[in-house]
């Protein structure tokens, strides 16, 4: 092939064999590095058809400064959108097969040329695709676009296309007689490639795709694979593409036709089972549960408090006993201004812990009206105006999803704060956070406890292909607790006393403790005391206290223990942990979260690895004889964790801190 390619000078004067179909429109970020990627490819017999399609930033400019003849560039005088623009260069394109192109991704350098050779090789097929690297703003590898990693046969993209697109349109190559026959539907905008390729399934055209990445696909939150990231827009979405298809297809419907409307009764279905019904029993259920005289009496207090002046607002979900929660009061009562706004926006289960906050803040705990149907939208438009219309707005939100509801209605001029005290990494995703990426632009900041679980969401943030800035916007602020002068000679060497403090809920795995304590009892009788804090724990010889809302009755506990374990399977930094140091008391604790980043192992406590549920257990029992064995060990690492408490520990710090950003 290459001794028949003509020089860039005598493509002018003949048909090229390639036409590069490009609409952009403000594409000004981008447009460079992706005309070059096309200028550069090892196959140069091509031209690139470039509608500018009323770009109003620099686009022009930077494609009338590019003197290669192989550009074309038409202008629309007014924004006609994607498909007016793609039929328009559809209408002049000379070469005889057409490779699409956007202005805002990265070809390969010889996509053009395997391409061709695949379609010069297999003459039945019409359009040619790749798999894509998806990329982020700055270009960036993340996540594969799993849908088309898993659709590479003929077979499969013909079984796939009925239910959702799997080939990305920047990625083809199509035979210009094909493309020239149907060209893009214009009742399909923003979905005329998927509807393109059903029409041409449906006519028996076959579409191939090569299984290497010839194409970068770049992800932001201008481009459209962002925009479909809500799940349920995206279901309604579908239907509608695909309802539309058959639309216009009638009465020349066939069989592929017939799959077309089974996927659409499937995904249907799928709204009504996943969206509809879950929110209608949710609807049903508060507004058989919720008094409607509660409602009009928490919205008319909302509605007056609304009135009052402050530039603070706090959205936390819980009122009851926990380590977050407490961390939550000891936010707003670090800050000098008490005239806080101070919503919990979850259904808690108790309000042991709402006397923490300050007395002068604004204190709403109102759920109901925060969740209901009737008044949700209601309370995020008068919420939100009062923010917008306020100077200097400071808003704090944490695990409230409806927080980051309300953020998609704040102003930009609103400086927006998220907390993140706990996250678990996983290639499969998190679909919480993955649901509100599209309001993260928004936070001047992400706050997070520890280090380990802020890189944690740095490596989410770069999975979901966001940029350098917002993986800048994420902040460390350590928790903190009170160091209390440490009272000496007060443990005695026998038994040893072994407490388990933490909330009523799966990860924290008590029932791994009360097996540890039952296998002590069995191996050691009379060596060890067991207790548990917080949740309920039936065994004989364990002690349970109970949830403690008062922090001396705590401290007493702390300084008449000598172990705390943590079985937890997943933590940010608990904040147990920290106090029992701050104590003298050795943390054994699962390897989770930012644990073993303060806990160095036999130095100031222990980390036992987070595996198989037995070893876990041996392994706890082992430290644990160990200590109970060897009294000048246990007040050697007890020391040593109290002094690390002392030194990284600082309440002052972490106030500092808050009131420096709140402030």
């Amino acid at each position: 092939m290459a001794e028949t390619l003509r020089t860039k000078k005598d493509l002018s004067m003949e048909n090229p064999i390639i036409s590069v179909l490009m609409p952009v429109y403000n594409s000004e970020l981008y447009l460079k590095e992706a005309i070059d990627s096309i200028l550069n490819q090892t196959f140069p017999d091509f031209e690139i058809i470039i509608i500018d399609d009323g770009s109003t930033d620099s686009t022009a400019e930077i494609i009338e400064k590019i003197t290669d003849p192989r550009i074309v560039l038409l202008k629309n005088k007014n924004n006609l959108g994607l498909v007016a623009s793609l039929n328009r260069g559809i209408d002049i394109v000379r070469g005889a097969f057409i490779a699409r192109m956007d202005g805002d991704d990265v070809s390969v350098l010889n996509r053009l040329e395997t391409q061709l050779l695949y379609l010069l090789q297999h003459k039945d097929v019409a359009v040619v695709a790749s798999r894509v690297q998806l990329i982020n703003s700055e270009g960036v590898p993340g996540k594969d676009w799993e849908t088309d990693v898993k659709t590479i046969s003929q077979e499969e993209i013909e079984a796939t296309m009925p239910a959702t697109n799997c080939i990305a349109h920047p990625s083809v190559l199509i035979r210009a007689e094909v493309l020239k026959k149907y060209k893009y539907a214009e009742h399909q905008n923003h979905a005329e490639d998927w509807d393109l390729w059903l029409r041409l399934l449906t006519d028996k055209h076959r579409i191939h795709k090569i299984d290497i990445p010839l194409l970068n696909y770049r992800i932001h939150c201008k481009s459209a694979m962002a925009i479909e990231k809500n799940i349920h827009t995206l279901r309604y979405r579908l239907i509608k593409i695909k309802l539309l298809h058959l639309l216009y297809r009638f009465p020349f419907w066939n069989s592929y036709s017939a799959k077309i409307f089974f996927s659409v009764c499937k995904n249907t279905g799928g709204i009504v089972l996943y969206d509809f019904l879950p929110k209608l029993t949710r609807a049903v259920k508060r507004w058989i549960t919720t008094s409607p005289i509660r409602l009009f009496k928490e919205y008319r207090k909302l509605k007056a408090i609304m009135q009052q002046p402050g530039n603070l607002f706090f959205f936390f979900p819980y009122t009851h006993i926990g380590g977050a929660e407490k961390v939550h009061a000891e936010i707003a009562n670090s800050l000098i201004a008490k005239n806080i706004f101070i919503f919990f926006t979850n259904f808690s289960s108790n309000k042991k812990y709402l006397a923490r906050f300050p007395d002068s803040s604004y204190i709403m705990n109102i759920p109901a009206i925060l969740n209901h149907p009737l008044t949700k939208i209601k309370c995020i438009t008068l919420i939100s105006k009062k923010i917008n219309q306020t100077k200097n707005a400071k808003v704090l939100g944490c695990n409230s999803g409806f927080f980051y509801d309300l953020c998609r209605n704040l102003s930009t001029e609103t400086q927006i704060f998220d907390l993140i005290h706990a996250f678990l990494y996983k290639t499969s995703g998190d679909p919480t956070q993955e649901k509100y990426l599209s309001v993260a632009s928004k936070f001047k900041n992400r706050i997070f406890g520890g280090r380990t679980t802020l890189n944690d969401f740095k490596k989410f943030l770069i999975y979901n292909h966001e940029n350098s800035e917002a993986i800048s916007k994420l902040l460390l602020i350590s928790n903190g607790v009170e160091i209390r002068l440490r009272k000496e000679n007060n443990r005695q060497s026998s038994p040893l006393k072994v407490i388990f403090a933490g909330r009523n809920s799966p990860e924290k795995r008590i029932h791994l403790y009360i097996k540890i304590a039952k296998q002590m009892h069995i191996e050691k009788p009379g060596k060890f005391l067991f207790s548990v804090i917080g949740m309920k724990a039936e065994m004989e010889g364990l002690t349970f206290h109970g949830e403690i809302e008062d922090d001396n009755q705590m401290d007493k506990l702390y300084n008449n223990a000598d172990v705390l374990l943590l079985t937890s399977s997943r933590e940010g930094f608990p904040l147990v942990v920290m106090e029992a140091m701050a104590n003298g008391v050795i943390p054994i604790c699962t390897k989770v979260g930012d644990i073993p980043s303060h806990i160095e192992h036999g130095r100031n406590g222990f980390c036992v690895e987070n595996c198989a549920e037995d070893i876990v257990c041996n392994n706890f029992c082992e430290i644990l004889s160990q200590l109970e064995e060897n009294q000048t060990l246990t007040q050697q690492i007890s020391q040593t964790a109290y002094d690390y408490a002392r030194e990284h520990f600082s309440m002052s710090r972490f106030r500092e801190a808050y009131r420096k950003l709140l402030e």
